[in-house]
């Protein structure tokens, strides 16, 4: 089993299309991480969420079905792939379940998610936190302001933020 367990085994994630070359053996979840294939796992691989549902389109893969999977869904070829070992060459797919950070969908739409796309009836994609690029001058004996003050100054003048509260004590 050692000489198995070093035979090299191509799996290819779908829809990202890549591919990744790992040992027999290994898990399916840990070779998407190691392709930067982003599949969720709320309970970090522990096998009882159930978020890391793959299906399995060419290939063969170990794996018993757990209660995370209906009877109907372990024939159509899901697998936890946390809960999954790579047998042979394979082809996984990523249903857009297992890749978003919720299973609110609107099916038809399948693509990239913007910011306040509307995804179900009454729900948006809108996150309280977003990250932007602010590239400030450095302080001088003109403007010596404090970093903070500099920083508002250019979140307004970039993007037009006002009322930014800012929380010294978290």
């Amino acid at each position: 089993m050692e000489d198995a367990a070093r035979e090299k085994r191509q799996v290819h994630f779908t829809p990202d299309n890549v591919d990744i070359i790992v040992d027999q053996g290994e898990s399916l979840l840990e070779a998407a991480i190691a392709a930067g294939v982003h599949i969720n796992a709320s309970c970090g691989g522990a096998g009882v969420c159930g978020t890391c549902k793959v299906l399995i389109k060419q290939g063969q893969v170990e794996s018993s079905r757990t209660e995370k999977l209906a009877e109907q869904e372990y024939r159509q070829g899901l697998r936890q792939a946390c809960q999954s070992r790579i047998i042979t060459d394979l082809v996984v797919d990523i249903p857009i379940e297992s890749r978003l950070e919720t299973a609110v969908l609107d099916r038809e739409r399948v693509g990239d998610i913007q910011p306040s796309e509307v995804l179900a009836t009454g729900w948006k994609f809108n996150p309280p936190v977003s990250k932007l690029y602010v590239e400030l001058p450095p302080p001088t004996l003109k403007d010596n302001t404090s970093d903070l003050s500099r920083l508002l100054r250019g979140l307004k003048k970039h993007y037009n933020l006002r009322n930014v509260e800012i929380d010294l004590m978290s």
